[in-house]
């Protein structure tokens, strides 16, 4: 267990108690008692060293969640660009739409001045 961290300790509980058997059960049979089994309850890390693996969870989640803010905040930029970009190209199309009709007005108001004698030059 020294050469584990604590993560690792935690991880590997059952490992741990199969090979505590296995070494109390060996030395134990020099005295003529045979091991069954063993309990591990809980792993008791120091309370400094439980405080440390907190912060640095504390930290990764924190780490996390910004990580996860700026993703949004870049798909509500790229959104407000590409609803800006919409609305520009519709204005465009309006503008468009507004020449045409005034371009297709004077066209109308020439032919029937042409149409009820008027002279282009009147």
């Amino acid at each position: 267990m020294p050469t584990m961290t604590l993560d690792e300790s935690f991880q590997a509980k059952e490992k741990m108690v199969s090979q505590i058997q296995k070494a109390v059960s060996a030395a134990m049979a020099a005295h003529g008692f045979e091991i069954i089994q063993v309990l591990m309850t809980d792993i008791m890390a120091d309370p400094s060293v439980l405080k440390s693996m907190n912060e640095i969870n504390a930290a990764r989640r924190q780490r996390d969640a910004a990580m996860e803010r700026g993703e949004a905040d870049k798909i509500l930029k790229i959104k407000a660009g590409e609803a800006e970009a919409e609305a520009k190209r519709l204005s465009g199309v309006g503008v468009a739409n507004m020449r045409a009709a005034i371009a297709q007005g004077f066209s109308d108001s020439m032919q029937f001045m042409t149409k009820t004698g008027m002279s282009e030059e009147q």
